[in-house]
């Protein structure tokens, strides 16, 4: 399941997204069970296939039409610039 929320500042080596199992190499499956994100921009896969930050940064989860999933990214923001009301959880 994910464990940063969009919008969320996350620092880099945190789990973004905890996961089992494989990624699907078939595209056209019918159900999405154990593959729910696949990874993006400053995205690492672990050996679990749980997806971690590279960067700090904010989280950003985007749609790929043509392959039907969704995409975990972490956009780079420098941490000097977040104000204390930003530093939520």
């Amino acid at each position: 399941g994910e464990k940063a929320t969009p919008g969320e500042y996350v620092e880099a080596g945190r789990v973004v997204v905890k996961q089992r199992k494989y990624i699907n190499k078939n595209l056209n499956a019918p159900r999405k069970r154990n593959h729910k994100l696949y990874p993006g921009e400053n995205i690492r896969v672990l050996k679990n296939l749980s997806l971690a930050a590279m960067v700090s940064g904010r989280v950003k989860y985007t749609h790929d039409v043509t392959r039907d999933v969704v995409i975990a990214n972490v956009l780079p923001e420098p941490r000097e610039e977040l104000l204390p009301s930003d530093m939520w959880r």
